[in-house]
């Protein structure tokens, strides 16, 4: 027996089928203690295969009816001795299995029926079977044994198996092995306890050709293993082993029938162009279904294969659309094939016919009137197979509005309405090879609209309006409603409500008709997408109200007041003999004189408003509350109302601050929950020194917010700083909340250097001097000093730019807008492009340090193609401080906007940039 490696095996003649495998299994896995695990390894026979096949329990089952397979077990248990296994020498392992070594009897049996297997049942080897312990390593695909040193006795209990039939799905828990069918496979499942330190093996081959296809199968630690078939029908053989310690250990045998499948196949008409194909019986190896579907008509022409879907009862079903086959009647071909995973293959399983009666007018096709349009239905399964057209127009004039409507692949296709009542015509086409083909032709009448009306008092002071019949291309209804007395002098255009019947109702009051008593008339007006038109449909007879008394005023009351929480809710609506609301005013107030006084307003929805009283809107001040309520109705008149007085008491403040420094000595201030009246102002003091440097600034409002920022400058020392926000209403500032912050620098003086000072000024950077081209790198270093609180010189600047960036003098004279944001980097600064006049005047306004470029003016009066860098800070009435580092004398206030005119336009200044004036602050 070749097992990929080498070694041959001593076996006599008498050797039983059973025996014979198991000999075979330990040649394959054990000489001692060593374990394959080969999920396939694959075992070619030449000898030894006619006694391997003995294993197998039933014959070929001769019986004609199909099914999946056939699992045939021997009912007794087969008698098994232990079989020693020695090492020999050497030259045994070199010597063949001899023809006179295999049992042809018990090959021969594989043609006997079943019951002839049971009656005689083999037995294993009474003589000893020589392996050589000094064999090479076994070449195998996934794993190799271990010599086990001298010989170990294999010791076999009786192999169970089982000669009853059953289904090869089936499993009963008492079975060892249990076989089933699977869609890729064999499915495996040992159901015994797996010993520790063992493993179960699984040796499965099919009947062709011997054991050329055997594959070795290892089960998980659950039992389980697929084995997957081998391209052939017929039986398959399937043992179990047991591998303890590189002792094998025969536990089962079953042969499997893999029979031909043989399904069924009917065809049920669905409708008058489509056809269902249902396959049955389908084995589970069989993995798609396809039926190539033809008429016999032209020969193939018009062949499509279908893909059948596959149901959760194992059937498979397509349905065949006529139109996809030209609508042609006769006969119709379907052949079923299958791809099958025992074969690999796409394989003919069954065929059958129908036949197809087609006429003009099968196609069923219908119309009905929707909203916007004619609404035209057809069965999909033609409009996906065909192109198809509708043919639309009205009776009236002839054709001269025809339209011709492709339909979608839905089909579902409106068609417009063309301005006519009156009878459609709708005739629908296919294209069928080229030609239009007439499919089916109807009509459908657009009737003039007739709608009934019906009046039904609610009350003496309401009548409900209720419109029906109304068609469908209708798309809204109105109603204008007015006294018989003055005129129309009270006409009212009511819209009226579309109710789930399709009916259309309204209903009106008295009130808002001057409360008049006497007749009131009633007409039906509608939107019509037919003529696309607004059209009256009828005038009604109108409708008789007799009341007496005057209207009442809208009700206002108090609800959902809570004097923890500091709220309560003012709600005005109107009743059916009050007047209509307009608006609604509700002023607040605890204070003497009003002081805290809170004027709410709402919106008005459907006859009613609702305010919120809430304490936060008085300056969280706890106390007795008065409410009024003022109502203005419709008619111009003002209502006031005297609610009463409410304690709010409401503990907690709605208001919050925080700050976060901005750099520069400049912090941010952010305040929430300001919901009162009046200008929000903050004090700001230091510890040092009471409240010697305490200064009062505004805050800007918006919303229920507001924000500031402070200038440490404003202040003296460092420290603790405290934060008061107040706000001020009527003359009088409420508290609104407070913080305390810690500052650690309050002063930042800006030296003034200038570039051509002795010190520096004839110092070179390439072709230039710091006096012809320093004023970037003079000025940084102002800003830098001032940030950073140490002397940082315009030549260690110059240095930097020079020696570590292509920025200063590199390709041209002076230093690139890029080598300030690159300098500021490096002096662990931040620089922000100013991009406006306004973002520069907030930036000085708010204490921070700028440079900037400027060209053609008394700062850089050397002509076109230059520029000059300034330092700017602080602010005054739309000024700001200049510091010229090339000429002191130029030092002192300008007016922002003439320094932002006066920008540098010069690439090198702006490049990357986008403007020339650089915010710098140490964060």
């Amino acid at each position: 027996m070749e097992i990929k490696g080498h070694g041959t095996i001593k076996k006599s003649k008498a050797y039983g089928a059973i025996g014979t495998l198991l000999l075979s299994g330990v040649l394959l896995f054990a000489a001692g203690g060593g374990t394959v695990k080969a999920d396939e390894t694959v075992c070619h026979s030449d000898t030894a295969e006619s006694v391997l096949a003995t294993a197998s329990v039933p014959a070929d089952n001769s019986s004609t009816a199909l099914s999946d397979a056939v699992i045939a077990d021997s009912a007794e248990n087969m008698e098994t001795r232990s079989n020693a296994i020695e090492s020999g020498p050497a030259a045994d392992i070199s010597e063949n299995v001899s023809s006179e070594s295999v049992d042809t009897g018990a090959a021969e049996n594989l043609d006997d029926p079943i019951s002839s297997v049971s009656d005689s049942q083999p037995s294993l080897p009474s003589e000893e079977a020589v392996y050589d312990e000094s064999r090479e390593s076994l070449d195998k695909e996934d794993a190799e044994p271990t010599d086990s040193g001298q010989g170990e006795t294999a010791e076999e209990p009786a192999l169970a198996t089982e000669t009853r039939e059953k289904a090869a799905t089936g499993a009963a828990a008492s079975e060892i092995t249990s076989i089933a069918i699977g869609d890729r496979g064999f499915d495996l499942q040992y159901n015994q306890a797996i010993a520790a330190g063992t493993e179960i093996l699984f040796a499965v081959w099919s009947n062709v050709n011997g054991q050329d296809d055997l594959i070795w199968y290892t089960a998980d630690k659950n039992g389980r293993a697929t084995a997957k078939y081998t391209g052939t029908y017929g039986n398959y053989h399937i043992h179990t082993y047991q591998n303890a310690n590189g002792r094998m250990i025969g536990l089962n045998a079953a042969t499997v029938n893999l029979l031909q499948p043989n399904v069924s196949v009917a065809v049920t008409k669905v409708s008058k162009t489509a056809y269902k194909i249902r396959v049955t019986d389908a084995p589970a190896y069989i993995t798609a279904i396809l039926l190539p579907t033809w008429t016999s008509a032209n020969g193939q022409d018009d062949l499509i294969w279908y893909k059948a879907a596959k149901a959760a009862d194992g059937t498979y079903s397509a349905t065949v659309s006529t139109a996809e086959h030209y609508l042609e009647s006769g006969e119709y071909n379907v052949h079923v094939y299958g791809e099958s995973a025992v074969t690999n293959s796409l394989s003919a399983l069954t065929g059958t016919s129908f036949k197809n009666d087609y006429v003009y007018g099968d196609i069923a096709v219908s119309a009905s009137l929707g909203q916007n349009g004619i609404d035209i239905t057809m069965p999909s399964d033609v409009s996906k197979a065909l192109t198809v057209y509708h043919a639309v127009w009205s009776a009236q004039n002839g054709q001269d509005d025809m339209v011709w409507y492709k339909v979608d692949s839905s089909g579902q296709t409106r068609a417009a309405y063309t301005g006519d009542y009156g009878t459609y015509h709708i005739h629908t086409y296919g294209l069928i090879n080229g030609r239009m083909v007439g499919l089916n032709a109807i009509n459908v009448d657009v009737a003039r609209p007739n709608v009934s009306v019906q009046l039904d008092k609610v009350n003496e002071t309401s009548v409900r309006v209720t419109v029906r019949d109304v068609p469908a291309y209708f798309t809204n209804i109105t109603l204008p409603t007015w006294t018989s007395k003055n005129g129309q002098d009270d006409l009212k255009w009511y819209q009226a409500v579309k109710t789930g019947d399709g009916t259309y109702s309204l209903t009106f009051y008295a009130k808002d008709h001057k409360f008049e008593s006497g007749h009131y008339n009633v007409h039906v007006y509608g939107q019509s997408q037919v003529t696309k038109s607004f059209v009256g449909l009828t005038a009604t007879n109108g409708i008789d109200l007799s009341f007496s008394g005057e209207l009442a005023n809208p009700a206002v009351t108090v609800q959902n007041y809570d004097a923890a929480k500091g709220t309560l809710q003012v709600l005005v609506t109107e009743t059916e003999n009050s007047k209509s609301i307009a608006s609604l005013a509700v002023a607040a107030w605890s204070q003497a004189g009003q002081q805290n006084i809170y004027w709410y307003t709402a919106e008005v929805i459907n006859g009613r408003a609702v305010v919120t009283v809430d304490e936060k809107y008085h300056h969280n001040i706890s106390g007795d509350y008065t409410v009024h309520a003022y109502v203005k109705t419709k008619d111009g008149e003002t209502i006031g109302y005297d609610l009463r007085t409410y304690t709010l008491a409401n503990k907690e403040a709605s208001a919050n601050v925080s700050t976060s420094y901005q750099g520069t000595g400049v912090y941010a201030v952010s305040i929430s929950g300001v919901y009162s009246n009046g200008a929000v102002k903050y004090a700001v003091w230091s510890d040092a020194s009471g409240q010697d440097d305490l200064v009062w600034y505004d805050a800007a409002v918006s919303g229920t917010n507001a924000g500031g920022v402070i200038n440490v400058a404003n202040h003296s020392g460092t420290g603790t700083y405290h934060l008061h926000v107040y706000q001020s209403d009527n003359g009088q500032m409420y508290f609104l909340t407070s913080t305390d912050f810690t500052v650690s620098r309050s002063t930042y003086t800006t030296p003034y250097y200038n570039q051509r000072d002795g010190r520096w000024g004839n110092t070179r950077y390439g072709y230039y001097t710091m006096a012809s081209t320093g004023c970037v790198p003079t000025a940084l270093a102002m800003v830098f000093t001032s940030l950073t609180g140490t002397e940082v010189l315009p030549t260690t600047v110059a240095d930097y730019l020079y020696n570590q960036t292509v920025e200063f003098n590199r390709g041209g004279e002076g230093t690139t807008g890029r080598g300030i944001l690159m300098a500021s980097n490096q002096w662990g600064m931040t620089a922000t492009v100013l991009s406006s006049s306004s973002a520069l005047s907030a930036a000085l306004q708010e204490g921070h340090q700028v440079v900037g470029a400027v060209q053609l003016n008394k700062f850089s009066p050397w002509g076109w193609g230059t520029s000059h860098e300034l330092v700017l800070k602080g602010y005054s009435n739309g000024n700001t401080y200049v510091f010229d580092p090339y000429n002191a004398a130029n030092n002192g206030w300008y007016p922002i906007a003439s320094l932002w005119n006066e920008q540098s336009t010069q690439a090198g200044d702006i490049n990357g940039l986008g403007r020339p004036f650089v915010k710098i602050t140490d964060i």
